[in-house]
């Protein structure tokens, strides 16, 4: 049996949370050579059925989403966060979803390779985020992605985890950038 600790939660109520999360998963990103875009990045947190509404489909699995559009004026982003997820989770999710942002805001030609590259490398940027959190829940969330036996999700994290081993990971930003 495994025994989670309890953290607080994000919900969509929460006003100034989520923009405070945001802005230290920014900063970590940018420690490890991830400068996320100066333009904003909006962030709506929903719920499960929004989540279908903007997937067309259902699913129990998703808890972030970014969509980007491109145009004239320059680039949006905008991730959807699932309410109530805790903090550690929450953090988890949305480092995936900067990392979605960091390679459509550089039109990366990872974007043109496998789903299961494209959200290996973002799962792999959520995973070093989450070493900076000293936590138990952190070190639990980041023991359940190296055991995930999702062949997107979980084994595409662990190509390139071994990836970046191999190449060193400011080689295999410069790769994608």
């Amino acid at each position: 049996m495994i025994i989670r600790p309890i953290s607080k939660d994000v919900f969509a109520t929460d006003k100034l949370r989520p923009q405070f999360l945001l802005s230290e998963v920014k900063s970590r990103m940018a420690s490890i050579g991830m400068t996320m875009p100066k333009q904003k990045v909006t962030i709506s947190i929903v719920n499960r059925a929004e989540f279908g509404r903007l997937l067309k489909r259902h699913s129990n699995a998703v808890t972030g989403l970014t969509v980007t559009h491109s145009g004239y004026l320059g680039t949006d982003h905008h991730i959807y966060m699932l309410n109530g997820m805790s903090t550690c989770r929450y953090k988890e999710t949305l480092a995936h979803e900067c990392g979605h942002v960091w390679l459509n805001d550089r039109h990366s030609v990872l974007n043109q390779h496998s789903r299961q590259e494209v959200e290996g490398f973002c799962n792999l940027v959520a995973y070093k985020v989450l070493m900076f959190d000293k936590s138990q829940e952190a070190a639990w969330v980041r023991q359940c992605m190296l055991s995930n036996p999702d062949p997107i999700y979980g084994e595409g994290f662990r190509i390139m985890k071994q990836r970046a081993e191999q190449m060193g990971w400011r080689n295999l930003l410069a790769s994608y950038s």
